[in-house]
This record gives structure tokens, C-alpha cells and sequence, in this order.
């Protein structure tokens, strides 16, 4: 399973998959601590991005970037401000 942690003042969000590669063996979820948010189904989605709404208010966005020629990341935005992120174990 592949964990990505995106950090906010008090708040962790998590943008997970199964296996290596991204939908090789389903969908790739949007967590906000252990409750899931959202998710994505193809490609396609997450390069373009979703919105999600919180339940305790505000906007995540998250979205597939390019970083450099052919390098891309996973970019999360809360209330349109990006937030850092790394992988994690």
C-alpha cells in the first residue's frame, strides 16, 4: 500500500492505493484522519482533481501535478492553500 500525509496546523490528511501503482488494484482514496472523503477511479480524475467538502467545513482539493518534464505529484489544497506532503509507511 502506498500513504501519502498531507499536514495542516491540526489537521492530517491521507491520499492512499493498493499495490505499486496507482489503480493497479483499485481505486485511490482521500482520507481526512481515518474517515474517508472521497475517491478516485481512473487516471484521468485525479489529474484534473475533486473537491471535496469537509464535515467540520472547509474544501480539500486534490489533484495530480506536474512537477518537471515528466515528473508528477500528488498536490492537496486546503481552503485553496497548499499543504506539504510526504510519503509515508
Amino acid at each position: 500500500m502506498a500513504k501519502f500525509k498531507f499536514t495542516n496546523e491540526n489537521k492530517s490528511f491521507f491520499v492512499t492505493w493498493n499495490g505499486l501503482k496507482m489503480f493497479s488494484a483499485g481505486p485511490v482514496q482521500v482520507l481526512c484522519g481515518e474517515a474517508v472523503v472521497g475517491e478516485f477511479s481512473t487516471m484521468e480524475e485525479i489529474k484534473v482533481g475533486k473537491e471535496f467538502k469537509l464535515t467540520e467545513g472547509g474544501t480539500l482539493r486534490v489533484y495530480y501535478k506536474k512537477v518537471f518534464w515528466i515528473i508528477w505529484s500528488i498536490a492537496v489544497e486546503l481552503n485553496g492553500k497548499e499543504i506539504k506532503g510526504s510519503q509515508i509507511n
